[in-house]
């Protein structure tokens, strides 16, 4: 049997209610069709009924309903069941029934939405800026800037220098009528005049009607949140395959981060941590000790776990995974686990010093001093009672290592590239006078 149309109406939608309506209904006992329940459809007057047959009256057949189950079996073809009124009866009840029925097609009024911002007055353009276009820029400048950061310069320069500089940065101009005025890139502008370099910038130039306005527009930029490391190591696929849980990563950034300076109590003052601010450079560091990292977080399954975390252990524990791998594997489980050691067991004496000496209390450089002494015990076959680090003048010393506390090693060379195998510490200018 087709399924009525009904204006406004869709099929799915009209073919729950016909289901929800024969759920509705009961079933006669005698019949094998279904009578409507009381109460949904009007009772006929008393008397406007077929009358009852009566003894003496002839017998009469009465044509079949066609709207009843069997109707028109008998040879005659009945017209098409009108169902139109009682399907709109049925369904006005079910929306008294339910009325969240009656909202399937209510109209939703949507707010009308503000207007929209006048288009503003303004132009870019993908320019290769050279030194000398720079330098030009440079000189028109907006004279409210804040004063030029040497170690942001320093920073951007190194991104000139290994490629990591993203082509097609955009700077910012205000324009009053033919005058230009800098007012976003001195940095970037800097950086390619000291390094001799060209780059693709954007160059955004935007109309202001007054100097105010300019004061206004520069006040506007360097607001945006700076993704943080952890944001861009989860971006990595090649940082999510290692599985490693967020604390490891972020101990893993740390823990590179001191490897890289060479242990050196003095890198803040040095223009390798500018180098460590790149991401690219800190998770190729990363790539670099993720087989070590991955040994050891194996073997973190006791209660110092946490711990051993800790940029200053994690740093050290790293170096002897790479250089003596079967003593590591030894003496860091055994470190973790805290179990069955005796006093005058360097990692007993290690323990101890973990569980008294939070890492705030030093630098992660002199911290890693005082694991490195608890190592060198055990690695040398000494006993240990109490930790004394190596003074923080001298290089560090880490026995089975490249670190043998008679030059600074680290895993970053002059140009910012990671290293494998430690190179020496360039010295410091005043040292070389």
């Amino acid at each position: 049997m087709d399924p009525p149309s009904h204006t406004g109406i869709s099929y799915a939608t009209l073919t729950f209610i016909l289901d929800l309506k024969a759920l509705l209904t009961t079933r006669a006992p005698s019949v094998g069709w279904r009578t409507p329940p009381i109460g949904l459809h009007p009772r006929a007057p008393l008397g406007a009924g077929p009358r009852l047959a009566r003894p003496g009256d002839e017998p009469q057949r009465l044509d079949p309903d066609p709207s009843m189950y069997g109707g028109g079996q008998t040879g005659a073809t009945p017209a098409r069941p009108q169902r139109a009124q009682r399907d709109r009866i049925t369904i006005t009840q079910q929306q008294e029934r339910f009325p969240l029925m009656a909202t399937l097609h209510t109209p939703v009024s949507v707010p009308s939405s503000p207007r929209p911002p006048s288009r503003p007055r303004m132009n870019s353009a993908l320019t290769l800026v050279t030194p000398e276009k720079a330098q030009a820029l440079l000189a028109t400048a907006y004279q409210g800037q804040r004063p030029l950061r040497p170690h942001h310069v320093r920073f951007l320069r190194h991104l000139l220098r290994t490629g990591h500089w993203r082509q097609g940065a955009e700077i910012h101009c205000a324009r009053i009528g033919s005058e230009r005025f800098l007012i976003n890139g001195q940095h970037t502008l800097t950086a390619l005049v000291q390094e001799h370099l060209a780059a693709w910038l954007t160059l955004v130039e935007i109309d202001v009607p007054t100097l105010a306005a300019i004061g206004r527009l520069y006040e506007s930029f360097d607001r945006n949140l700076t993704r943080s490391l952890d944001d861009i190591y989860q971006s990595d696929p090649e940082m999510r395959q290692y599985a490693w849980t967020g604390k490891q990563l972020k101990a893993m950034s740390g823990a590179v981060a001191v490897l890289a300076t060479g242990y050196a109590k003095d890198a803040l003052f040095t223009d390798i941590l500018l180098t460590l601010r790149d991401p690219f450079v800190r998770a190729e560091l990363i790539r670099d000790w993720s087989g070590e990292a991955t040994q050891a977080f194996g073997a973190m399954q006791g209660q110092l776990r946490r711990q051993l975390l800790r940029s200053g252990v994690l740093s050290v524990l790293l170096a002897t995974y790479r250089y003596a791998g079967p003593q590591a594997a030894q003496f860091w489980p055994a470190v973790c686990h805290d179990s069955g050691l005796t006093e005058g067991m360097p990692a007993r004496a290690l323990v101890h010093f973990l569980l008294t000496t939070p890492s705030r209390m030093m630098g992660a450089p002199e911290y890693a001093r005082h694991v490195a002494s608890a190592w060198n015990a055990f690695y040398e076959q000494h006993a240990l009672r109490t930790i004394v680090p190596r003074a923080g003048a001298n290089p560090i010393r880490i026995a089975g290592t490249p670190h043998d506390g008679t030059t600074t090693w680290q895993y970053l060379d002059r140009n910012g590239l990671v290293q494998h195998t430690p190179v020496p510490a360039p010295r410091l200018a005043a040292e070389e006078a």
